[in-house]
């Protein structure tokens, strides 16, 4: 019979077979295998796997700069859709040229994320390194118990500096201090 016709009534499920398969090694492929074959037509199939085999074995340096940039460009078209929405919400059209526009959504794309992951490091690792501060600094308990208290105010100075400069800078308004 063949493998990429349909299971007949009566038939045992193949992904139950695959999972049967899991636990043994020379067999792991094969239980991925069938699963793909229940799903794509075997022309498709077969162009899948070569072009997967030609991406692990070759090195292709320039593929990684390209994923990168498609990476940076759609997060970048992600901050205009936001710096659109802000304008919307104050009900005004960005007189800003393009280029300025494109380089507040680029900065913004990456700013954000490197004061958030920052503070994500501080709420998950903070108190490691409060000791290894206190192990640097010599304070010893004082300043642990000091630190434990203190991060969570560095977290949300950091995640306000985050994102704060989305509403400052991505609307195309003067904004007053009060």
């Amino acid at each position: 019979r063949d493998r990429h016709a349909c299971p007949r009534a009566g038939d045992p499920p193949r992904l139950a077979q695959g999972a049967s398969h899991v636990g043994r090694e020379e067999e792991r492929v094969e239980a991925g295998d069938d699963v793909e074959r229940i799903i794509l037509p075997g022309e498709a199939l077969h162009l899948i796997q070569d072009n997967i085999r030609t991406l692990v074995t070759t090195q292709h340096g320039g593929l990684l700069s390209f994923g990168l940039f498609a990476a940076l460009w759609t997060a970048a078209s992600a901050m205009m859709v936001i710096i659109d929405t802000l304008n919307r919400a104050y009900g005004v059209q960005d007189g800003r040229p393009f280029w300025k526009v494109w380089g507040i959504a680029l900065l913004l794309t990456i700013g954000l994320p490197v004061f958030m992951l920052v503070a994500m490091v501080l709420l998950v690792f903070g108190p490691q390194l409060g000791e290894w501060m206190a192990a640097q600094i010599g304070l010893g308990a004082l300043f642990q118990v000091l630190w434990n208290v203190l991060r969570w105010l560095v977290i949300l100075v950091f995640l306000t500096v985050a994102l704060a400069p989305v509403y400052y800078c991505a609307p195309d308004v003067a904004h007053a201090w009060r």
